[in-house]
């Protein structure tokens, strides 16, 4: 307690040196006195003075030193010639004479020479110390000899003075020097102890430090997965819950959930967001409220104006943005020519038309309609009470009587206008003068009709009524009498207040919007009704056809959606090709895809074979052709048979070669080798021959298993040398495998069976039962069974499809046509598509390209021509489509509104994953 109160008094020791010539050792001796016998758990032992390291900066240098020596209890004078030279240490070394006591000054010799003679300093032979300390000592001093010490000149560094630093610390610790080294010795080990459990305690907190960082790690990475898992669950989920309303929104939001967890739930979802309303094709933004909407007679060009005054117009066939042009205000109606070239709007006051042309500023009122002839060339207007023709080229116009409260106004050709009115009623105007020819006297709507609605030619007229009933359908080329006002034809209604309806221009299909859905019928009551969900709440006026009956365009809040009946979906397209009409009772069609998936060939039970090219977009026939056998190796020619000869069908110059056979062959013709070397037969028996394709000689023959009599509807798998057939036993069917390479074969399981299939190293049976059972390529093994119900296996003969089947996915088609792709891997259905139109009650022939990237499905309608469709199924390729078809990026307003948390960084939904 009383050192440490000295410490905080003053200076222990002070030590007085050359600046020019110790330095070095001042700050080595200054370091090791305040460490030396230091407890570990202390700063320093000793407070040690030097002014280097103990004055701030000062313009009174001396009265610092002084204070510094007045609290100093011992003085350490680092002698030598430079600092017996030294002013500074001179005047310190005065100050200590003058103020104490000899016993507490200790010398440290760092150059030069002391000599003591009798009882003072040999002034002839000392050079290290001031003249003043001569007859200071009454006995001759101790000094300590520092000298071997000083660093060699020209090196840097602080030297070491290991146990002579003693020397100094006994004195000014005032006990023994060999005390005070074991005390030192003892602190120091001490200290080491301490250090090294410190270590071990740093390194085991480390160790548990690490540990516990990893756990965290991984629980921080397990919760933002969980985290992910969940966000991207609530995506998918909230886009299966928008589907039915906003389709847009729906597709955008499955593209996130599968983007940021990618798992089989956001798949799914992915794929039925995609394929859900597979008549939608696309919706086109358009930045503001729609309020108009049509397009051009051939679909071609979709036109919409919106509640700013824009007008808008693309192309159908990718969405596109072809144009645009302004009004003051709203626009009201909107219109085009055949083509599209032309475009006309309204905003109710001013006309527009593109290619801009000069149109009258009034129109003597309000404008109600407008509509453009074919060719463009002429615009009709109508006011109440006024119509007007307008010839674009030469600006001439003619005006005429009319309704006073007209809706609607069509062109059907230059010289014939149609206008009607509120009440239902319409006429004709013909001719430049605009001459009446026909009128249909008086409403037919009654006083329960309401909505009159024209065909975009005026052709045809309808409206609603009250009681929700059929709806009528007149034809407007014939006027109307009490007697014969009864409408010749009725179409299905759906609901009292449709938002929005539309006639096609043949009168044969009416749509209706109403809620969120739009329902298409055909006229006459025949078929079903249709629905086309996703469109959203459907403005009023805002649904049209778009020159046939198949395509139509809506308008719902700011986006406008291009429909078409015929739709093969959004990862689907379709084709056309010419097949020989075939029988209830016969076998779906026969489908070969070239290994590299661009050419199919389709064969019903005629002797024609149709090929489609996906790449050229055009197909070709081969008539008076055998059976269908597949691809050359080379993807360009074809293999067929008869029971005479084989023929080879070139799809590049359509040229044919015969390859006659010796004999007539016993058995059914089933594959060609893609070398066009061997061709395989199965006999009545059921034995599977391998014969020499050019002479029909055979090499090889395998025997059926005992108990089977006969095989027919066979599948080949050449890359693993396997035939599997339905092998006829009675009059049960069982699956039979046929090893090529073994000349073996075997029943697969038991069991009746309805079908097989083969491809990607498995072998798919569907029982009689029920169940789909997936086998090895040997048969010998039982992958996996998955349950199905009766609609994937009805009872009646033949089955209307065989599955398709990959190393991944098993595709079949329901007794109701939808086709359903199930993962082989879980047994989980990964979604389903479906067949344009009322193409789905027909057979259907499905295939897997090589590399598992398509579906190819080919339909026989029971006559030409039959439909090819070919369907993307990778992920990346429905990411595409639903942007593509969205027409814009999800926003992060809409991603909070549905999802409830942060939107991700990125929204882009043509970004890269």
């Amino acid at each position: 307690m009383k050192r440490d109160a000295s410490q905080q008094a003053g200076y222990d020791v002070f030590i007085s040196y050359s600046h020019s010539r110790d330095t070095g050792l001042a700050e080595a001796l200054q370091s090791e006195l305040q460490r030396f016998a230091c407890p570990w758990y202390r700063p320093r032992a000793l407070r040690v003075f030097r002014d280097k390291t103990d004055m701030a900066a000062s313009p009174q240098l001396w009265p610092e030193i002084e204070r510094a020596l007045r609290v100093s209890r011992w003085f350490v004078l680092m002698a030598s010639p430079a600092s017996a030279a030294s002013p500074w240490v001179r005047r310190e070394v005065e100050w200590w004479q003058t103020n104490r006591s000899p016993e507490r000054l200790l010398i440290a010799l760092t150059d030069g020479t002391i000599t003591w003679a009798g009882g003072d300093f040999d002034q002839a032979r000392t050079d290290a110390i001031p003249p003043s300390l001569s007859r200071y000592f009454a006995y001759e001093p101790l000094w300590i000899d520092l000298r071997s010490l000083r660093p060699p000149p020209g090196t840097t560094g602080r030297p070491r003075l290991g146990d002579v630093v003693a020397e100094f610390a006994a004195p000014v610790h005032e006990r023994p020097k060999d005390t005070l080294v074991g005390e030192h010795i003892k602190r120091q080990r001490q200290t080491r102890r301490v250090v090294r459990q410190v270590i071990a305690a740093l390194a085991t907190l480390a160790v548990l430090a690490t540990a516990a960082a990893v756990t965290a790690v991984v629980q921080r990475d397990e919760a933002v997965r969980q985290a992910l898992i969940a966000t991207a669950g609530r995506a998918a989920a909230e886009s299966a819950a928008m589907a039915p309303d906003r389709m847009d929104v729906a597709q955008l939001l499955a593209v996130e959930a599968y983007r940021m967890w990618p798992d089989e739930q956001t798949r799914a979802a992915l794929l039925s967001a995609v394929t859900a309303s597979p008549a939608l094709v696309r919706h086109l933004q358009a930045g503001a409220p729609v309020s108009a909407v049509g397009g051009s007679q051939d679909g071609r060009v979709v036109v919409a104006g919106t509640r700013d005054g824009r007008v808008l117009w693309w192309r159908a066939v990718d969405g596109a943005r072809a144009g645009s042009a302004e009004l003051p205000r709203p626009v009201k109606d909107v219109a085009a020519d055949r083509t599209g070239r032309v475009v006309a709007a309204t905003d109710g006051t001013s006309v527009l038309t593109t290619p801009a042309t000069r149109l009258p500023k009034t129109w003597g009122g309000p404008v109600d309609a407008i509509a453009l002839s074919p060719s463009g060339r002429f615009l009709a207007v109508v006011v109440p009470g006024r119509l007007t023709r307008v010839d674009l080229t030469t600006g001439a116009r003619r005006t005429t009587r009319t309704f006073d409260r007209p809706v609607d106004v069509a062109m059907p050709s230059a010289s014939t206008i149609v206008v009607g009115d509120v009440a239902g009623q319409w006429e004709y105007y013909t001719g430049t003068n605009l001459r009446l020819t026909l009128s249909s006297r008086h409403s037919v709507m009654g006083a329960h009709g309401f909505a009159p609605t024209f065909s975009s030619n005026g052709a045809y007229f309808t409206h609603t009524r009250t009681n929700g009933g059929p709806m009528p359908l007149y034809p407007t080329i014939r006027p109307l009498s009490i007697t014969n006002d009864s409408a010749p034809k009725e179409a299905r209604s759906h609901g009292n207040s449709p938002q929005a309806i539309a006639l096609s221009d043949d009168g044969l299909h009416l749509a209706v919007a109403d809620g969120t859905a739009i329902y298409v019928s055909s006229v006459d009551l025949r078929g079903e009704q249709v629905t086309l969900p996703g469109s959203g709440a459907v403005i009023e006026g805002g649904l049209r056809f778009l020159g046939d009956r198949d395509h139509l365009v809506s308008a719902a809040g700011d986006v406008v959606t291009v429909w078409d009946l015929q739709h093969a979906g959004r990862i689907g397209e379709r084709a056309k090709v010419s097949l020989y009409r075939s029988c209830s009772g016969c076998d779906a069609p026969r489908a070969e895809v070239s290994a590299d998936g661009t050419r199919v060939a389709v064969q019903t039970v005629g002797e024609i074979v149709a090929v489609h090219d996906w790449d050229r977009r055009g197909s070709q026939t081969f008539e008076g052709v055998g059976w269908l056998l597949g691809w050359s190796a080379d993807d360009v020619r074809l293999f067929t048979a008869q029971t005479d000869h084989l023929e080879t069908l070139d799809t590049r110059d359509l040229t044919r070669a015969r390859s006659p056979f010796r004999d007539e062959l016993p058995g059914t013709p089933i594959a060609v080798t893609p070398d066009g070397r061997d061709l395989l037969t199965l006999s009545d028996t059921g034995a599977l021959e391998i014969r020499d394709a050019t002479t029909g000689v055979t090499r090889a023959r395998i025997p059926p298993p005992k108990q089977v009599t006969g095989a027919y509807r066979s599948v080949v798998d050449f890359e693993r040398g396997i035939v599997v057939a339905q092998g006829a036993v009675g009059t049960t069917a069982y699956a039979v495998l046929y090893d090529l390479a073994e000349g073996t074969s075997r029943v697969i399981g038991s069991g009746s069976s309805q079908y097989v299939a083969t491809g990607g190293g498995n072998v798919v049976v569907q029982r009689r039962d029920g169940p789909l059972e997936v086998w090895d390529d040997t048969g010998t093994t039982l992958r996996r069974t998955i349950p199905r119900d009766t609609t994937f296996s009805p009872r009646e003969l033949p089955p209307q499809s065989v599955p398709a089947v990959n190393d991944t996915l098993v595709v079949q088609r329901k007794s109701d046509g939808v086709i359903v792709l199930t993962d082989l891997g879980t047994g989980t259905d990964v979604g389903t598509l479906r067949l344009p139109g009322y193409w789905v009650q027909f057979k259907t022939a499905m295939r897997l390209t090589a590399d598992g990237s398509h579906l190819i499905t080919a339909t026989d309608p029971g006559g030409s021509p039959g439909l090819l469709v070919r369907w993307r199924l990778s992920p990346s390729a429905w990411t595409a489509a639903a942007c593509a078809a969205a027409g814009r990026n999800l926003t992060p307003e809409e991603w909070r509104r549905h999802i409830g948390t942060p939107p991700p960084d990125d929204l882009s939904c043509t970004r890269q994953r």
